[in-house]
């Protein structure tokens, strides 16, 4: 991969000099970038121009020939704040290009590419060559429409977004153990296709993925003729129906290493070529024997044999001319199991590493806090699991099962997996079969010293003071030899509600072997405690190691309670207790000088219009609550997410109210805004207020929406489908529909019925079934949703399918509640009940 950089001034030639060192060493186009570009065209992959965008695009704009083998272009402007991806954002990779820049910069990585600002794999970047209708199946991967997922064989893919759907395998939301399975979707309108096969289907626009599953072996005559032996290999594959963008490898036996034609079929296809000892090759059962290639190189079949021997299964038999045979194998599709450490968790000491696999990932399985802390990362449509404390088994078990159907299962663990984690117990459990990569994390300890200033510099002893699986006579012996050692000592799990005693004699045991007053150095203010280590009690051992002890927002760094314990205090107190007789700081709430912040808890969409509205709600809210600091935060697909937005808002002179922007209290009033406030812990002082609910004000402009899509049709010859959002919570949907008992009650309708757009029934087909079965004909859906987003857009289509079958019914589609001041009056009441009721629990 050759990258050049055209540069033309001394502010160009500083950024480059950064980028090299962010990038490895560039070539350098200096001077008049009309003479250099040229050059830089034909002799790199990537471009890296420092002049203006509209300059750069003038220059490349004569050179432009093809996507596919044009180099990417990425502009950085002259203040070093923005990387710009011209040209190649996919195939030629300058989206990747500009993000690793950015980062690298501190600058802003300006993606117009439409599935990177939705957060969506584009599917010509997954490595996988495509074929036929790739625009049009992305514009409706894109638009929400429903795309249908076809995979011949189960190679994995990256997340893809709720409305990509295979049939015979559900789509399911999962709230801690409870798992609903997603309502079906209707006829699909375009098909993404996972084949090594030539054959594109024309029914509806149908995109190929051609996953790298085929190898060809190949045997020959000494010297035979290049295009003899291509030849046959294209002629076999075209007679199979193949496609050669799927051919993974060439294979053939050791005499053939150095043959001249077999390498270059190779180099034409653009893979690896292997070969095999003929002894190695003899052994396998092979069809089509023969006794020629036994007295030529010692084994009776060197095509199909050598297919075999690499763990492919054989698919073509042995097809030969003249000069040479071939034969083609399929690879066995393997899932993938990654064990991924997250670090300490702050957002920068999340390795890039990890930050890729947890994109390419389709399902994430943790503990709760820990996929509260990397929501942000995750892809669209990502299938998560994440549970409580307890439950390790049954989550490593469950993500080796769901790897075993094809899928890459990321396992998340705090700190370092390998380190009292995920680690060892997913390999323990067994993961034949799968393809398992651990990926690193920065260790707690390591975070622990560098904020310390207390360098791991020399040997140092890492021990766990859980006696769950060591017996606790062997922790002694080995805190024994570590204090004997005098080696620097880095203590995980010191105790627990029932392990009051470990952290003290652990201590002592240290300290019969350290000279009087030594515990240790750091930086003024970082490292508390002082004195013998023998005579220290328990809590006052631990440095205070805030979540944010890294600039904020970044999250918590880990004290070191172990990979699955976030506690910021032994004993539960704001702000820990007394050290060598200092008192512990004042209580939070009792210094509070300025109004409580809030912040607006909202669900979040990828599609800009109803991300805008919830901004507008947001801006209304702010001016209707002068003096009190209002933002918003999203559980999912929209940033900031609720953990970054907590960080931003901390603040030790008051609390953070987070009110629900939610109309029931569905899976994510229950499980995600508990878990972004377990996960904050004591970096804020968070106060919970009550989501929306059935205020009457909401239900008076539920009315009004209806009342604008009636035209000349009167509220009492209409019959109204009350569309909620279903979720896996039986209390949330129940309250939907009392709810539409209420609207019908004051609407004066002639008929409401209730229905959900997903996970539960009735769906929109079977309430509009439902009120047509009434006798009614004139039919409003009333979608029960604050914003615009893709439930109206799936709402929308339902709907027009149903009319399709029902041509003497007429539907109408209300908006939804959208920003007002009604919905803004309602959330400001939310908050006002949350400082009331905070104010009287201090009382």
């Amino acid at each position: 991969m050759i990258i050049g950089q055209l540069t033309n001034s001394d502010a160009a030639r500083t950024h480059a000099d950064v980028i090299d060192g962010i990038v490895g060493p560039t070539r350098r186009f200096d001077g008049p970038a009309g003479e250099h570009l040229a050059e830089a065209w034909a002799a790199c992959d990537l471009i890296v121009s420092h002049l203006a965008l509209g300059a750069t695009t003038r220059l490349i704009a004569p050179l432009l020939a093809d996507k596919k083998t044009d180099p990417g272009v990425v502009v950085v402007d002259e203040a070093g704040r923005f990387c710009v991806p011209l040209v190649g954002g996919h195939v030629g990779g300058a989206n990747e290009l500009a993000r690793r820049i950015a980062e690298g910069l501190e600058a802003t990585a300006v993606l117009t590419t439409a599935t990177d600002a939705l957060g969506v794999p584009g599917l010509d970047t997954l490595g996988w060559a495509t074929s036929g209708a790739l625009a049009k199946v992305t514009r409706a991967l894109l638009d929400g429409a429903h795309v249908e997922l076809v995979r011949e064989h189960p190679w994995w893919l990256p997340a893809l977004p709720l409305n990509v759907r295979e049939p015979g395998v559900d789509r399911l939301e999962r709230r801690g153990t409870h798992v609903s399975v997603l309502p079906p979707l209707g006829a699909p309108a375009a098909r993404i296709l996972v084949s090594d096969r030539t054959e594109v289907p024309t029914d509806i626009p149908t995109v190929v993925l051609h996953p790298k599953s085929l190898v060809l072996g190949v045997g020959s005559n000494r010297n035979a003729p290049t295009e003899a032996v291509a030849a046959l290999a294209e002629q076999t594959l075209a007679e199979a129906g193949l496609a050669p963008a799927s051919v993974a490898a060439i294979v053939s036996v050791d005499a053939k290493a150095d043959e001249a034609a077999i390498i270059a079929l190779a180099e034409r296809f653009g893979v690896p070529f292997t070969t095999y000892p003929a002894e190695v090759l003899a052994t396998q059962d092979v069809p089509n024997p023969s006794a020629y290639p036994a007295k030529a190189v010692g084994t009776p079949s060197v095509a199909e044999a050598s297919v075999l021997a690499h763990g492919a299964q054989l698919v073509v038999e042995k097809r030969k001319n003249p000069d040479a045979t071939c034969a083609i194998g399929r690879l066995t599709p393997r899932g993938k199991l990654s064990v991924v450490g997250l670090g300490p968790g702050a957002d920068d000491l999340l390795t890039p590493r990890a930050r890729k696999v947890l994109r390419e990932a389709s399902m994430v399985v943790g503990y709760r806090p820990y996929v509260a802390q990397i929501r942000s990362v995750l892809r669209p449509g990502t299938e998560i699991s994440a549970t409580g404390m307890g439950t390790e088994e049954a989550r490593t078990g469950l993500a080796i099962e769901e790897a075993r159907k094809g899928r890459h299962v990321a396992l998340v663990a705090g700190g370092d997996p390998a380190i009292y984690a995920m680690a060892s117990p997913a390999l323990e459990q067994g993961t034949e079969g799968l393809d398992v990569e651990v990926v690193p994390g920065v260790t707690a300890e390591l975070a622990a010293s560098a904020i310390l200033g207390a360098a791991l510099g020399h040997d140092h002893v890492t021990l766990s003071l859980s006696d769950l699986h060591t017996p606790w006579p062997v922790i002694e012996k080995r805190l024994h030899a570590a204090a004997q050692g005098d080696f620097v000592v880095a203590l995980y799990n010191p105790r627990s509600r029932k392990r009051t005693m470990h952290l003290p004699r652990a201590l002592e045991i240290l300290g019969e072997h350290r000279p009087a007053g030594h515990a240790g150095r750091g930086r003024p203010g970082r490292l508390s405690p002082r004195g013998d280590l023998a005579r220290r009690a328990p809590g006052r051992v631990r440095p205070r190691l805030g979540r944010h002890a890294f600039d904020r927002p970044r999250r918590q760094l880990h004290d070191l309670h172990g990979a699955d314990r976030r506690r910021p205090d032994l004993h539960g107190h704001p702000t820990g207790l007394p050290v060598d007789g200092v008192p512990p700081h004042p209580d939070r709430r009792s210094v509070m000088t300025r109004p409580p912040a809030l912040l607006i808890a909202a669900h979040g969409t990828r599609l800009p219009e109803g991300q805008q509205a919830a901004r507008a709600l947001t801006a209304q809210v702010a001016s209707m609550l002068p003096g009190v600091e209002v933002r918003d935060g999203f559980v999912e697909l929209t940033e900031p997410l609720l953990l970054p937005a907590l960080s931003g808002l901390a603040d030790a002179e008051r609390p953070i109210v987070m009110v629900p922007l939610m109309l029931g209290a569905g899976g994510h009033v229950r499980d995600d805004i508990p878990e972004a406030i377990e996960a904050i812990g004591d970096g804020a002082r968070v106060v919970r207020g009550e989501h929306l609910g059935p205020d009457p004000r909401l239900r008076a402009v539920v009315r009004e929406r209806i009342a604008g899509v009636l035209g000349d049709w009167t509220p009492g010859e209409v019959a109204v489908v009350f569309l909620g959002r279903g979720c896996s919570v039986a209390d949330a949907n129940a309250d939907h529909t009392r709810l539409g008992r209420m609207l019908w009650e004051e609407g004066g309708y002639a008929f409401v019925t209730d229905a959900f757009i997903q996970v539960t029934h009735p769906t929109l087909s079977e309430g509009l079934s439902l009120a047509y079965s009434t006798g009614a004909r004139k039919i409003v859906v009333s979608p029960h949703y604050l914003f615009p987003g893709l439930l109206e857009n799936w709402a929308r289509d339902e709907a027009s399918a149903w009319c399709a079958a029902h041509p003497d019914a007429e539907v109408r589609l209300a908006p939804v509640i959208g920003p007002c001041e009604a919905l803004a009056s309602v959330v400001i009441d939310r908050y006002h009940e949350a400082v009331a009721a905070d104010r009287a629990a201090l009382v």
